[in-house]
């Protein structure tokens, strides 16, 4: 933690300081995925179009958390085409729930033609 970059409040995420006596942002001593995945997820209540294209930053940096959020973001919406390209990412990250998703998808064929030998590869 450490004193809050007001710069960072007006001109990333334009709007106000918060006025904290330490930032939560600790951006300046993070890597750039989690960094991005931290502005884009600040920004997701504001600014969801902004909040995307830094999550597909910190995801193209192999981010998983990101892939996760992406994938989340896109189930929500009913863009299930775009959900299962991320939960396939974050899976071959090692995510486990993206995982389970991806398998369960596969044992009941939701949104695709049911694939148990592609079903127990996630299982396992």
């Amino acid at each position: 933690i450490v004193p809050c970059d007001k710069e960072i409040c007006i001109h990333i995420l334009k709007t106000e300081p918060c006025h904290l006596a330490q930032c939560v942002f600790d951006l300046k001593n993070m890597h750039d995925a989690e960094k991005f995945y931290r502005v884009g997820c600040a920004l997701l209540p504001t600014d969801p179009p902004a909040a995307k294209k830094w999550l597909i930053a910190s995801a193209e940096l192999n981010y998983t958390d990101a892939m996760v959020a992406l994938a989340e973001g896109y189930e929500r919406y009913g863009q299930m085409s775009e959900a299962w390209i991320w939960y396939e990412r974050a899976g071959h990250n090692g995510h486990l729930a993206s995982q389970l998703r991806l398998a369960e998808r596969a044992q009941y064929g939701k949104g695709m033609r049911v694939d148990i030998p592609q079903a127990v590869y996630w299982y396992s």
